[in-house]
């Protein structure tokens, strides 16, 4: 097995599945084979390694997160975990009722007049992240408030 680990944050996404798949999306014959991965949870670097090389001493540390290679593969790609990527409009319309929006995550589009929206950061630490589609705008991960404090004592 594949374990994806973030130091940062001091998680590991365990990837378990059929070898040959693996391998290729997230494995040795992948792209992002050992650090060309980003944590999904702090947007740090990831390390990937074998499970065999991880000392069972540092593995007992870390937050170990389950995933098959296309899980994995997806959550280091941008879209976060499986639970991540239920965003209904129930959902979004409670979140937004009940928090203020205390960032928005873009930037402006050189040479006109409009910007490009990435997430929007709500008063929580919830973030919302949003993409486009022919129908206007689509929220496709919603990733919910990350804290050090209850990481470490969880």
């Amino acid at each position: 097995m594949i374990l994806l680990v973030c130091i940062n944050c001091a998680t590991a996404i365990r990837v378990i599945g059929e070898a040959d798949e693996i391998d290729h999306l997230v494995g040795p014959h992948s792209q992002g084979w050992p650090d060309g991965w980003t944590c999904c949870q702090c947007e740090q670097a990831m390390t990937a390694m074998l499970e065999t090389d991880a000392s069972p001493d540092a593995l007992a540390r870390l937050k170990v997160i389950d995933l098959d290679p296309m899980e994995a593969y997806a959550a280091v790609n941008g879209l976060g975990y499986p639970p991540e990527q239920i965003c209904q409009l129930e959902t979004l319309r409670k979140l937004l009722t009940e928090n203020t929006i205390a960032e928005v995550k873009g930037d402006n589009i050189p040479g006109t007049t409009r910007c490009r929206i990435e997430a929007l950061v709500l008063s929580d630490g919830t973030k919302v992240y949003l993409g486009a589609s022919e129908a206007g705008a689509l929220v496709y991960r919603i990733r919910p408030p990350f804290s050090y404090a209850e990481r470490i004592s969880g």
